[in-house]
Order: C-alpha cells, then structure tokens, then sequence
C-alpha cells in the first residue's frame, strides 16, 4: 500500500514538474525522469506480487529493465546540475549509460520471444514470487543478479552524489548564490540524495538474502525482508512528499556569477522605495527614464542587480507593448536562463509575469484612453497598440483589472 502511494503521487509530480519546467529549466526534468523510472519499477513490483492483473504484467515485467538502471546516473546529473546550474550532458556522460544499454541487449532476447511463453514465465511468477530470483529469461544476467546490480549502481551513484553534495557546501560561493534558495534547495537535495541511499540499500540487501536462500526462506528471513522493503518505500514516498514542502527547488541554486548593475550612469546612494506591483507599474510608465536607485529589493540578493537591469529594460524599451512579449523573448534580450529570470520575479519582485505584463499592458491602454487617443483609434486599436492580441483578450482582461470594459471606463472617464 505504500509503494502504491509513494509510485502514484511520485507520477504526477513527474508530469507536473515537467509541464511546469520544459521551458523553464531543464534540470529538474532529470527529477522527473527519476521518479517516473521508481515509479514504473514500484508499479511492476507491486504487479508481480500482486499477479494482476496478467495484461498489465506483461507489460510492464522485463520489458522496462534497462531503464533501471538510469535511476543512479539521474541521480547524479540531477545533483550535479542543480549544483552548477547547468543541465548540460557532456562528452563523456555517455559511459553512464552503458549499464543500461548492455542490460538492454542482456533482456533482448526475451522482448522477441513469444507471447506464449512470456505468459508461462509469468504464471511461475505470479504463483510464487520467489520464482523471479531464479528463472533464467535473459541472456547474461539472472533476474536475481539484476536486481542486485541495478540496487548497487543505484546506492553507489547516491553515496557519490551525497559526497559531492556536501563537498559543495563547504565550498560554494555565498555571494552568488542567494541564501534562502540555497537552504531550502540544499535540504531537498540532501532528503534525496539520503534517501535513495537508503532504498537502494535496503532492497540491495533483500535481493542479497533472497539470492542466499537457495529457494528455502525462513521465517526470520521473510520477517528481514518485509521490514527492509518497507524502509525502501518509505524512503521513496519520503522524496515526494519533500518535493511537494520544498516547492521551491524547482528554482534550482540559481547563480548570478556574470550579472553587473543596470544602469545608464552611476546611480546615487539614495534611492526610492517601491513596495507594491502597483507603485512598479507607476514607475515603469514614467516618461523620464530614471537614474534613480531601486530600494524594492533586497540589495543583499545576488539576483539584486538582475531585478533593477529586468525593470529599466522593460521601462525604456517598453517590451510589454509587443503581442509576442514572453519571458523567453525578455530571457533573450537580457541574455539570463528563463529560471533566473522566474527566480527574480517570482522571489525578489514578488511577480508572476503573466500577471505583470497584463498589469502594464492596460495601465498603458488606461493611458491611451485618458489621453483621448479613443477619438481617433477604435478600441481595438487602443488594445492593439497596448500589446493585446485580440478584442476578446483585451476587454477580459481589461475588466479582471479595472472592473469596467475599455467602453465602461472610456464612457465614465468622459462624464
């Protein structure tokens, strides 16, 4: 029951944080996969023992074998990544995958066999799972091994990310790295890290006792076993229920290593205080571009510098006006990863970009009609010009803001 709950939640925090991240950053993608990887392998366990229902069994037994042994290198490309802020592979990250490929064509012979006879094998499993440990339906490797291996790669990959993990917090760099992320970012990984350390152990040693029995379990050792499998799941429901306190890992360890502050000359020491999305959006429609300091952040940040180059860039080129305005394109313009710019906005700004650009796209529209340009454009043109792609977007969201249709605030700004 508990591997069923830990495998379901774990899914759909895979596809949530993959739909979520795709654009954003690609390193928790290697999260994602990793859990989707322990899932499929919890599903086919509970399957096997289970022996149920048959159809889904013989999809799912064998057939997902090499993918197992992905888990350890996603393990490590993960940690490693969230540490560098990097999702790149590189040249020789290829020698992770040769386990797993070799494993592969260890299980080929039984994709193509027939279905007649994958049926029978998964009778005897399904009759006695202590079966599994000693059929021989691969080509090198018995079942038992297998699994022995793929918990050992597993537990070796999570013991070296463990260290490298605690190498990096005695020697990274306070000042690029902001405080508060690094914590909370830094304790979900050292939930991961430990416990897949734990469930590769635990069920390292359950494969061990079993392949040590020579078929005659005892008593003591099913009691062994029970308890160390529960430890494992235990240890992977663990993992997701952290992702979901810790929803802000998904900002990784964002460093701002190469950022400079923004500005067109020395700003003074003296600043304004902005405290608010509204008093922003004032700013920003300034017609003067101000050489003033920014206090509205916290200039301890290290993404402190990013946040003020983020705002005067969108005051003086007024990006928000363009229909395909997005935080890929204002990524692009201000050369950063888009998680750093979700990271500044989200964290520092307080902002969420869609919010924020419909909030400057109609004070801009709000302008446009106090000016009187409404006696020599169309609304639609107003809503055009304001960056709205359609009439439909521009009176929706015109009222979710002002609570009056461009006409309604047009009409009452004229009495």
């Amino acid at each position: 029951m508990i591997l069923l709950y830990a495998t379901s939640l774990a899914i759909f925090l895979a596809i949530i944080s993959i739909f979520y991240n795709w654009h954003s950053s690609r390193i928790p993608i290697f999260l994602s996969a990793l859990l989707i990887v322990m899932s499929i392998h919890g599903i086919t366990q509970i399957l096997i023992f289970s022996g149920k229902p048959l159809g889904l069994l013989l999809v799912f037994y064998n057939n997902f074998c090499p993918i197992y042994f992905l888990a350890g290198p996603l393990v490590y490309f993960y940690i490693r990544g969230t540490l560098n802020d990097n999702p790149t592979l590189f040249k020789y990250d290829f020698l992770h995958f040769i386990p797993a490929l070799i494993i592969a064509i260890d299980v080929a012979p039984y994709w193509f066999s027939s279905l007649d006879y994958k049926v029978s094998i998964l009778k005897i499993i399904t009759n006695n799972p202590i079966n599994l440990e000693y059929l021989k339906v691969n080509w090198l490797i018995p079942p038992a091994y297998n699994f022995i291996l793929r918990m050992s790669l597993l537990f070796s990959y999570s013991l070296w990310s463990l260290f490298i993990l605690i190498h990096f917090q005695l020697k990274r760099d306070k000042k690029s790295i902001p405080n508060d992320q690094f914590s909370v970012t830094f304790r979900f990984l050292l939930v991961l890290t430990i416990c897949m350390t734990i469930l590769s152990l635990c069920y390292s040693i359950v494969s061990i006792q079993l392949a040590l029995a020579n078929k005659k379990i005892t008593s003591v050792t099913r009691g062994y076993s029970i308890w160390l499998n529960t430890i494992g799941e235990f240890s992977f429901l663990t993992i997701s229920i952290s992702l979901i306190a810790f929803p802000k890992i998904l900002y990784g360890m964002p460093a701002a290593k190469s950022f400079t502050n923004y500005s067109k000359s020395p700003m003074p020491s003296s600043g304004i205080s902005i405290n608010n999305k509204k008093e922003l959006v004032d700013f920003i429609h300034q017609e003067e571009l101000s050489e003033t300091k920014l206090n509205f952040i916290d200039q301890e940040d290290p993404f402190a510098s990013l946040a003020s180059r983020l705002i005067f860039y969108i005051k003086e080129n007024k990006c928000y006006l363009d229909t395909n305005f997005s935080i890929d394109t204002l990524a692009n313009s201000l050369g950063v990863p888009r998680h750093h710019l979700n990271y500044t906005l989200n964290r520092l700004l307080k902002l969420k970009f869609p919010e924020f650009r419909q909030t400057l796209r109609v004070e801009h529209a709000k302008k446009l009609l106090l000016e009187g340009k409404g006696a020599t454009m169309s609304i639609d043109g107003i809503g055009i010009q304001s960056g709205f792609s359609s009439r439909t977007t521009f009176f929706k969201l015109f009222k979710e803001e002002v609570g009056l249709t461009p006409t309604e605030f047009l009409q009452q700004s004229n009495m």
